[in-house]
């Protein structure tokens, strides 16, 4: 160690300030020179200096020998400085800080100066010095854990902008505020300056280093610093904040701008936890001089940044690598301070795909034009809706027809290319070839070829569009492939008359349908699909795309340190490298048996681990090809606490965590770790209190949450009402979470995979429940105790009423309640289906043994057998329904349909005294809108065959018995028959067939009984497809009379009722509208087929009902027996008839009809009509007067139009009308009435 030297003025001011600081008793820097930290210790005052290299001593005033390991090579000599060296005077040729780089025209010595120690949150300044910058580009970076200081690039060619000349470097330095810098052996030379604020508390290490920018492999420069930051007094507590990855510059964050990023920064200390705590969250450059992007403000400890959301321009270009920092704010009455945390972030480099319409080859009609569509090409840096902004170029070549100037390189920059029809030789072929160039990333890019043959006849423009399994041209040997042929006319699409499809050249019969679903075989690596189609004119077309198999990531491994720990309390460190694959970036997840702990595109993680013996992980490639490798550990069980009341005890510095501050996905481990110990609600109880605060917010938050509900449920069982409500806590949390995530769409990028497991589990915790939830309420009923004859209510004895559960109605709202948010829950969780599924692909299926899901995809009007696996329900939804849905819906692509069937009554607690009689099917809607919890009305019906329970309907036959008094007797029977409901009448006895009839609203005639009703035929059925109940009347009539009369008979009445849960009703509950059951006798009681107009939840009922005998005797005519009095009344009836007609008739021979040709001519007035008219109050009218005459030649008529102004009849008057035959009308009477109009009056005038 080397004494300070007598030369340097400098220490003495510092010294008088020590001085001073000592004399105040004050432990601060400057007790220990202000290079160490000052402690005191039994009031004794002690420096820890700052690092190992720049001070010593019990006041670190000793300057530490920095050339003492004797660092310079080819004859370099060591010149030391505080902290740092240089290696002067290198033999000629070499260069770089030790002399070891053969490289003429380096950079020479290289120094940087700062102040060894700072304040938290103040701005530190950093003076980079170089006596030479040489002749030789470099790059720079003064770096730290989560900080980078600077980092440029030096081009000597140029003009280096970086540096500046000055002749006194000390007064540089001195005026940045730096203390030592007069150890610099130079003082001419270049300077950089930096500043930085650290956000972190003690000792930090700084590296300076320089390498050569062409190649990154020369490093010219490397030496690490240390820098003390210390609390200021004014900031009595400072919070602290981290990343838990990504935080250091040279191990960024690996990320898929394509997913959903989410990012969640620790917050391991606040100064209150009743503070009000803010995040502000920025897009810096990495050297965080450049703010690039603004997301603004939360009030949780997470950042969800959207898919094709990560991504910048910086000086012109997109950067692949920059840093996400945030600011966390904490106020409160006592204090208002800031911390900062930054991550660091690398984004992969995302393909492109050139794709031209039509694949491989097509062929074109030679009077057709050639459109070559490149349009679909895709970057996939960029989402699937927007514009694919990309460089284009077209290439054309030709064998046949080399020389044409229609074909030849650089034929275009488009994305689609046009040559007009006549411009290219039949019969000849062309090759075209289209090259894309991703503007976000330019070094990604594709070629795709197509084929062109010339025909002479005209081709359609084929599309083979790819919807599963079949991306950038490659496939999954373990899924199905899912193609898609579609006719392009511009922006339109039609249909077609006949499609083809074949696979490798051998025919795959698809019955004609524009989609295609194949599974590959095991050894098929390679596959070409072939289309050809036609149009209703015979027009037809081809189109060709190959896919290749793609490969799972091979080659890697992965460990885990330790390999032994405990739940919850050891951290595990796991590694993957060396996996290759062509399709990157990869995805790593990681697992305890179906419960994800993590998922994200870095190879390296640290993990707390619940209890388990082995761990998953899963490497995927961007296609889905995936790896899966196990490996060993052993995590023992979290111990099991002694009381999970006092719960911080046992886990007390768990409990220092802010819930909802980044440690989310420690807090689900720790969950799932006492999930074991949880064996009441009170124990639940104890747990929802420490967690009540826990929010979730992403996608994986929600498939872990659902795995511990799902371990949970099970845990309970046996279920009770007190612990479905505390299970409804965890529930709530669930639908939470899903509506949370269905907001900002992060769930769309849910995997088939995940998806169908979560739809599993959910439906898994809907049968748990179910299969308590059949808790039938029982209808209590009282009957006479004593039949009382008085009119006097208050005499009437009542049998007494059972004690009533007046806990009841809080174990229905326990219940009540659970269910509403397991079915908010099963809502959102499928209400995605949508984006899963594609129609002809194979439904979900999910089978558990009370209940039962099929999800369906749609899209053509075709009629669809629903199969539940059971022998309980039978659906078809008919072609008219699915258009009824796509009109009045305004669909145009597919829509979903979820079907389920349940064993058990959801709605046991609707008060009902009738329980239902079969199982419970549920059908809801997903398109661009879904249908959920309400009932939607279609104009053509759903049918439904239902199943009976046959233990109900052993309840529901209830025999009526009376008799048949004689052959003349017709038995009458009343019942009141529900609107939309079905009577069946069974006949159980009788010695002779009977013949029946049923009357709805009205007394069956005698003549209507035709039904037969005997051993053969032993069932008739009625509907009333009525809105209201009815009056419905039984008549009975023994078909012969060879039988001992009286006999009794015996029947049973039930009524059917097809039901539908009526969501849009005030009060909700079944309804019988819009649903009428159709009855196949010959399978009923077994089978009732109902017609429903509703997407709701269905189901049916088969009861008995009461019965009442009409007592009046009813009975036939057959021997009549004499009336006298009638006998007279016909009499004189038959006499005053026949007077009547008598004197009609000899009136009749007084006023013989006159005929026309009759008249004589020669009278001035041939014809006198009267008219007259009575005193009626009606007689005064504007009525027109029609005439008719009878003459030999036919019938005549004329008709009389009256003024309605000047009217000739009135009331009590007579008004003579005279026709005359004279064609003179001048000379007619001013009294008669005017006009007159006759119909063919000319041929009344030559009757004469």
């Amino acid at each position: 160690m080397a004494k300070l030297s007598k030369d340097l003025p400098w220490i003495f001011p510092f010294m008088l300030l020590a001085s001073f600081t000592n004399s105040q008793e004050h432990c601060d820097p400057s007790y220990c020179n202000f290079e160490g930290q000052c402690i005191e210790e039994n009031n004794l005052r002690k420096c820890q200096c700052i690092g190992e290299n720049y001070f010593t001593g019990a006041r670190c005033a000793q300057i530490v020998d920095s050339c003492r390991s004797r660092p310079c090579q080819n004859q370099g000599q060591c010149h030391g400085l505080v902290g740092q060296y240089m290696c002067r005077q290198c033999t000629e040729g070499y260069g770089g800080l030790w002399c070891d780089v053969k490289r003429k025209s380096i950079f020479q010595n290289m120094a940087v100066y700062f102040n060894h120690y700072g304040y938290y949150a103040k701005s530190q300044n950093f003076l980079i010095v170089v006596e030479n910058l040489g002749s030789v580009d470099f790059s720079l970076e003064l770096l730290g854990h989560n900080y980078v200081v600077d980092s440029f690039e030096t081009k000597m060619g140029r003009g280096s902008t970086q540096w500046t000349h000055t002749s006194d470097l000390a007064s540089v330095i001195r005026k940045c505020g730096i203390r030592y810098y007069n150890d610099l052996p130079y003082g001419e030379g270049y300077y950089h300056r930096s500043q930085q604020v650290f956000w972190d508390l003690g000792m930090l290490k700084l590296s300076l280093r320089s390498y050569d920018t062409e190649s990154a492999l020369d490093l010219f420069h490397m030496q690490n610093f240390d820098i003390l930051v210390l609390q200021t007094a004014e900031l009595p507590c400072v919070p602290r904040l981290r990343f838990s990855h990504g935080f250091d510059p040279l191990e960024p964050l690996t990320l898929d701008m394509a997913r959903f990023n989410n990012f969640a920064p620790l917050v391991l200390h606040r100064c209150s936890t009743k503070s009000e705590v803010s995040f502000q969250w920025q897009i810096f450059n990495n050297i965080g001089n450049k703010i690039l992007h603004e997301y603004g403000e939360t009030t949780i400890a997470l950042l969800k940044v959207p898919p094709y959301r990560l991504w910048f321009h910086y000086n012109g270009e997109v950067i692949s690598s920059f840093s996400l920092v945030v600011t966390l704010t904490e106020k409160s009455q006592q204090i208002d301070t800031r911390t900062q945390a930054r991550c660091f972030i690398l984004l992969l480099p995302k393909p492109v795909e050139a794709a031209i319409t039509g694949g491989l080859h097509r062929q074109v009609g030679m009077n057709q034009d050639l459109l070559m569509d490149g349009s679909a090409s895709r970057d996939y840096a960029l989402a699937a809706s927007t514009k694919q902004n990309l460089f284009f170029q077209w290439d054309c070549s030709s064998v046949d027809d080399s020389k044409n100037h229609f074909c030849h390189s650089n034929m275009s920059t488009d994305n689609k290319m046009e040559i007009p029809k006549g411009n290219l030789q039949p019969n000849a072929t062309y090759e075209f070839i289209l090259k894309v160039q991703s503007k976000v990333f330019p070094q990604s890019t594709n070629l795709a070829k197509q084929q062109i043959v010339i025909t002479e006849k005209p081709q359609l423009l084929l599309d083979i569009v790819c919807v599963r399994n079949c991306q950038r041209g490659r496939f999954n040997g373990d899924q199905f492939i899912h193609l898609m042929v579609q006719r392009v006319m511009g922006k339109k699409r039609s249909t077609f008359a006949k499609i083809s499809w074949t696979i490798n050249n051998a025919a795959k019969n698809l019955s004609n349908d524009s989609r295609c679903l194949y599974t590959p075989k095991e050894f098929e690596s390679s596959l070409l699909f072939q289309v050809e189609a036609w149009d209703e004119k015979g027009i037809g077309g081809k189109a060709l795309k190959e896919l290749k198999l793609n490969l799972p990531p091979i080659q890697g491994s992965c460990t885990i340190t330790p390999d032994r720990g405990v739940a919850f309390e050891t951290d595990f460190r796991l590694k993957c490298i060396d996996f290759q694959d062509t399709e990157t970036p990869l995805s790593y997840e990681f697992m305890v048996e179906n419960f994800v702990l993590e998922r994200i595109n870095d190879a390296e993680v640290t993990l707390v681990l619940p209890e388990c013996t082995a761990l998953k992980i899963l490497i995927c490639d961007q296609l889905n090809a995936c790896t899966q490798i196990q490996l060993s550990v052993m995590v023992d069980p979290l111990p099991k606490p002694a009381n999970l009341s006092n719960f911080s005890s046992t886990y007390g510095n768990y409990n220092h965590f802010a819930l909802g501050m980044g440690h989310t996905h420690i807090s689900l481990v720790l969950i799932k770790s006492l999930a074991k110990y949880l064996n009441s609600s009170k124990d639940i109880g104890q747990l929802i209190q420490h967690f009540g605060n826990l929010e979730l917010h992403t996608l994986l938050e929600m498939e872990q949450w659902l795995g511990i509900c799902h371990g949970i449920t099970f845990r309970l069982l046996p279920l009770d009402s007190q612990k479905s409500l505390a299970l409804k806590e965890f529930l709530g949390k669930l639908s939470h979470v899903l509506r949370s995530i269905s907001k900002d769409q992060e769930i769309q990028y849910m995997s088939l995979k995940s998806y169908e497991q979560a739809m599993a589990q959910i439906w898994a915790i809907a049968e748990v429940l179910s299969r308590t939830w059949e808790i039938p309420l029982s209808v209590h009923k009282t009957e006479y105790a004593q039949m009382v004859t008085s009119p006097n209510p208050l005499a009437e004895s009542y049998s007494d009423l059972s004690d009533f559960d007046i806990f009841v109605l809080d174990r229905i709202a326990n219940w009540v309640q659970t269910t509403r948010e397991l079915s908010n829950s099963l809502h959102l969780l499928g209400s995605q289906a949508l984006h899963k599924y594609q129609p002809l692909e194979p439904a979900l299926v999910i089978d558990h043994d009370s209940v039962k899901l099929r999800i369906i995809a749609f899209e053509k009007s075709r009629d669809h057998y629903v199969d539940m696996r059971e022998q309980l329900i039978d659906m078809v939804i008919c072609t008219e329904v699915i258009a009824d849905l796509k009109r009045q819906f305004d669909i145009e692509g597919h829509f979903t349909v979820h079907v389920g069937s349940s064993k058990l009554n959801h709605f046991w607690w609707f008060p009902d005294d009738i329980p239902i009689s079969t199982n419970l099917l549920h059908m809801s809607f997903q398109g661009q809108r879904h249908l959920f919890g309400q009932s939607f009305r279609l104009f053509h019906p759903i049918e439904v065959e239902f199943h009976l329970n046959q233990t109900q309907l052993l309840h529901s036959q209830m025999e009526f018995g009376s008799e048949i008094r004689s052959p003349l007797h017709m038995a009458l029977l009343s019942l009141k028959l529900p609107s939309n409901a079905a009577l069946v009448v069974t006949l159980h006895q009788a010695k002779t067939t009977m013949l029946i009839g049923i009357g709805i609203g009205h007394t069956p005639r005698s003549h209507q009984l035709q039904k037969p009703l005997n051993e053969t035929f032993r069932r008739h059925a009625i509907v009333n497809v009525d809105t209201q109940m009815k009056d419905t009347f039984i008549a009975l009539l023994a078909a012969n009379d060879n039988v001992t009369f009286p006999f009794p008979y015996k029947l049973s009445m039930q009524i059917v009722q097809c039901l539908f849960w009526d969501w849009n009703a005030k009060d909700p509950q079944w309804s019988s509208d819009g649903c009428v059951p159709e009855l196949d006798l010959e399978a009923f009681p077994l089978l009732v087929k109902c017609k429903c107009n509703h997407l709701s939840i269905y189901t049916a009922k088969c009861y008995p009902t009461a019965i009442t005998e009409v007592l009046k005797v009813r009975s036939l005519l057959n021997v009549l027996s004499l009336n006298w009095h009638a006998v007279a009344l016909f009499v004189l009836t038959a006499i005053t008839l026949s007077v009547t007609l008598i004197c009609n008739y000899f009136r009749s021979l007084k006023h013989s009809a006159l005929l026309i040709s009759d008249v004589n001519s020669h009278d001035e007035d041939d014809i006198e009509v009267c008219l007259y008219t009575g005193s009626a109050g009606n007689s005064f009218s504007t009525a027109n007067i029609q005439l008719s005459f009878i003459s030999e030649s036919g019938p005549y008529s004329l008709t009389i139009y009256q003024h309605p102004k000047k009217l000739q009849l009135q009331q009590n008057s007579v008004c003579k009308l005279y026709l005359s035959s004279h064609k003179d009308h001048s000379k007619e009477p001013q009294h008669k009435l005017s006009p007159i109009v006759s119909h063919r009056a000319r041929h009344l005038l030559d009757t004469h």
